[in-house]
């Protein structure tokens, strides 16, 4: 059963109303010393310390509904949502193609940096850890327990300055592009059970799921969602006056073939008249040697 907009419009709510209280939770453990297991069900952290259980809740998640865990379960994310709306575009988001090159070579930082043991590298591109010292460093004029440290301070400007400044300029660039966690979920996600689809017969291209895509994933001249970098956010659904986009098990079929453009109709046309032309003079020339043979 495929939703339609109200419905999905109930689901972006309660995504929003989860993914800010998970990063409040997890802020606020951190402001007064207390241990959540939100912080271990991070991704990077169940990966480094080998935690089955949760790198296989976010294989199978990933694997039936793409990339939930970067609209919900990712504080960093959710941080970026909000910094995205300092700034209004007047014709929203627009669509870009994937650097793949930057993304591929972003993973295998990480990667040669947990075999090395560079802890500072990988704590650098490290979601999770970015948006920890950020609640460390906001709370330490008034939290208990939480030590003074230039170092996490600077380290924290820099991070809120680049997550600012990439999710007012292209919303989640920073997760499709830089995060090494967001290509490797990506590339389960081109595989998951339901994917965001189009369908063309009922679409009237009125541009409003690519506007309010802040992936910047969806192709409106091709009616194609790269999933591998959608981060199921339901913004599009949400947004869509006709229900032509939602999730399914498949892409969807077209009902009715896809007319021939005008253009194009007439282009073939006058190439056929323009070979009966030539074929009708070669006939007449072919007539008029014979007559005079």
């Amino acid at each position: 059963m495929i939703l339609r907009q109200k419905g999905y419009r109930r689901l972006r709510a309660a995504r929003i109303i989860i993914s800010v209280g998970i990063m409040l939770v997890m802020a606020g453990a951190v402001a007064f010393g207390y241990t959540t297991f939100l912080w271990k069900w991070q991704l990077t952290g169940a990966i480094l310390t080998g935690t089955g259980a949760w790198l296989l809740l976010w294989a199978v998640v990933t694997s039936v509904a793409g990339r939930l865990y970067c609209s919900t379960a990712c504080p960093l994310g959710t941080l970026q949502d909000f910094l995205a709306r300092m700034r209004r575009r007047r014709n929203g988001y627009f669509y870009s193609a994937p650097a793949q090159g930057i993304r591929r070579m972003f993973v295998i930082v990480m990667i040669v940096a947990a075999v090395l043991g560079m802890a500072t590298v990988v704590t650098a591109l490290n979601p999770s850890d970015g948006f920890e010292r950020m609640a460390r460093t906001a709370s330490m004029p008034w939290a208990r327990g939480v030590a003074f440290s230039l170092g996490t301070m600077v380290a924290a400007a820099v991070t809120l300055a680049v997550c600012a400044g990439m999710a007012v300029w292209r919303g989640r660039l920073l997760c499709n592009t830089l995060c090494p966690l967001g290509t490797v979920l990506g590339a389960f996600s081109r595989m998951a059970l339901f994917q965001i689809d189009i369908n063309t017969d009922v679409c009237v291209g009125c541009g409003k799921c690519t506007a309010s895509c802040k992936a910047q994933c969806i192709d409106p001249s091709a009616h194609t969602v790269d999933f591998s970098r959608c981060v199921v956010c339901f913004d599009c659904m949400a947004n869509c006056p006709t229900d032509a986009i939602a999730m399914r098990r498949r892409r969807h079929q077209l009902q009715w073939p896809m007319l021939q453009s005008v253009e194009t109709a007439a282009a073939v046309k006058g190439m056929t008249a323009s070979a009966d032309n030539c074929n009708h003079n070669a006939h007449s020339k072919n007539t008029g040697v014979e007559k005079k043979s």
